[in-house]
């Protein structure tokens, strides 16, 4: 989840005590960020890169994506020479 402070609070992170960027930062989804959420001190929101439309990560190219309709052939194990067949031996 991602959270900024919310106007005129300075909020520390429990995990590393420095206190949360102006600008935001992503942290884990748990109680107490919930509460800092619920109590106002946070307020969620989403990164200023993926507000202006611009993804770190590209999707697949579609053909990737795409399904093979070819039923796929099972392919039959070969024994190393010398080895003995299943069974007793008799």
């Amino acid at each position: 989840m991602f959270v900024r402070p919310a106007e005129g609070r300075a909020v520390r992170r429990p995990d590393t005590k420095r206190l949360l960027a102006k600008d935001g930062e992503t942290v884990p989804d748990t109680a107490f960020w919930l509460r800092a959420v619920m109590r106002g001190d946070v307020e969620e929101g989403t990164p200023a890169k993926e507000a202006e439309g611009i993804s770190e990560v590209s999707p697949p190219p579609a053909e990737n994506n795409e399904i093979s309709a070819e039923p796929i052939e099972p392919v039959a194990e070969e024994k190393p020479a010398g080895e003995a067949s299943e069974g007793r031996g008799e």
